[in-house]
């Protein structure tokens, strides 16, 4: 049955409110000549496609899609009906390292195969770099030293690059998508990594591990150790004295590791943990990244605590927030476009520290989220901002605070 007669015979009629939502259909999510009706046709019969009653269900899913009223997550909207076995219709999967030996060349590979699968399928990754031995470690079996965790990170990062990139040309196949998804990528260190300093300075050099959103697992420990200015230690497993534990047991978690008590080797004591806690924040502060996760508090609050240990997350500014640059008055998305091709743009900051604006060079710049939850603010003078909820927002009244937490009573600095 052709298209146009499948809508005729099911009720619907979205239209777009915007051309700019008619724009990022198009880009986006749209497939072959399809329009946004032929969409949500196509994603209502798939889903509709295992009850007894297709065809009704197809009404009732189509009635919930019409006008925008419910929005599947992006994986469904862009591959559901299609036909294309190798797409996902999950936007995020947490991956890692898994069974015995996992800090070894074969379990490193398995993850980066799966890794390969998920990104080509359209799929968001995120994993925890804990596993792997820290720079210098030694490692018998070759007699040389590992490159270290971060380092290692660079085969993940290229890796993404390359599969997500397709041709790098527009498709002229009409049965092509116009826009792949890119990988999106999270990765996590713990604090007590020995390599976490070469982890939160990474993207200071230019370039480097671009395909990743970078974050801290942060510990109840080294935040008492912060509070309290106690000192803290780098360590990793003594994996020369457990060597058949240490391939058996080592998945990442030091605090299992030393409860089945394993020893560790101390690689570095910081006086005080405020040392590092302070390298954090300046590299938060100057290049917006890491990004913290308080991890006992998230496996605290997890009702899957006693089946399962969470140590990563596959989680801005939208692309078309207009935002004041050296240039003019320009969308995020383009200002990206335009540090990507090598070209100078500065935009405009406020210095907290001598409570004044200026013009800062951009020296990174990534799309870092698809399909993101986005929140809108309303100004008093009626302008909006959009952005996720996690975005840090600088207020007079609380200083930095997530958008998510803004109130009526909170004041934003404006530019005049």
């Amino acid at each position: 049955m052709q298209l146009d007669k499948q809508i005729s015979k099911f009720k619907i009629n979205t239209k777009f409110v915007d051309e700019f939502s008619k724009e990022i259909y198009e880009q986006t999510y749209k497939y072959g000549s399809e329009d946004i009706n032929g969409t949500q046709l196509r994603v209502a019969k798939d889903l509709a496609s295992i009850e007894k009653d297709p065809d009704f269900w197809t009404q009732e899913f189509l009635w919930a899609l019409e006008d925008f009223k419910f929005m599947p997550g992006g994986r469904i909207t862009s591959n559901a009906g299609t036909g294309l076995k190798g797409t996902t219709l999950l936007n995020c999967f947490v991956d890692g390292f898994v069974g015995e030996d996992q800090d070894s060349m074969e379990g490193i590979l398995d993850a980066l195969r799966r890794q390969a699968l998920i990104l080509k399928s359209e799929g968001g990754y995120g994993f925890c770099a804990d596993v792997m031995r820290p720079r210098g470690a030694f490692i018998r079996g070759i007699g040389n030293e590992s490159p270290g965790a971060v380092r290692m990170l660079d085969m993940w990062d290229t890796q993404s690059s390359v599969i997500t990139e397709g041709s790098g040309k527009k498709s002229k196949n009409e049965k092509g998508k116009v826009k792949i998804r890119k990988g999106a990528q999270m990765v996590t260190m713990s604090c007590f990594h020995p390599d976490i300093e070469e982890f939160i300075t990474a993207k200071q050099t230019s370039g480097r591990l671009t395909k990743f959103n970078m974050s801290v697992l942060i510990t109840d420990d080294f935040m008492d150790s912060v509070k309290n200015n106690k000192p803290w230690n780098l360590e990793f497993p003594d994996y020369d004295a457990h060597s058949v534990e240490y391939k058996k047991n080592w998945d990442g978690n030091i605090k299992k590791w030393k409860a089945l008590g394993y020893s560790t080797h101390v690689y570095k004591t910081y006086e005080n943990a405020n040392e590092l806690w302070d390298i954090i924040m300046n590299s938060t502060y100057n290049r917006n990244e890491p990004g913290v996760l308080f991890v006992d508090t998230i496996n605290r609050l997890n009702n899957l605590r006693y089946c399962e240990f969470i140590n990563a997350t596959n989680p801005c500014l939208t692309g078309d927030t207009i935002i004041k640059t050296n240039r003019d008055d320009m969308r995020m998305d383009e200002v990206i476009d335009i540090y990507k091709s090598g070209k100078s743009i500065k935009v405009l900051s406020y210095d907290e520290e001598n409570k004044k604006y200026e013009y800062s060079e951009v020296e990174w710049g990534n799309l870092t989220k698809k399909d993101a939850e986005i929140i809108e603010l309303e100004i008093e003078d009626g302008s909006k901002i959009r952005l996720t909820p996690d975005h840090k927002v600088f207020t007079e009244n609380r200083g930095y605070i997530n958008a998510s937490e803004l109130t009526e009573n909170d004041i934003l600095l404006s530019y005049e």
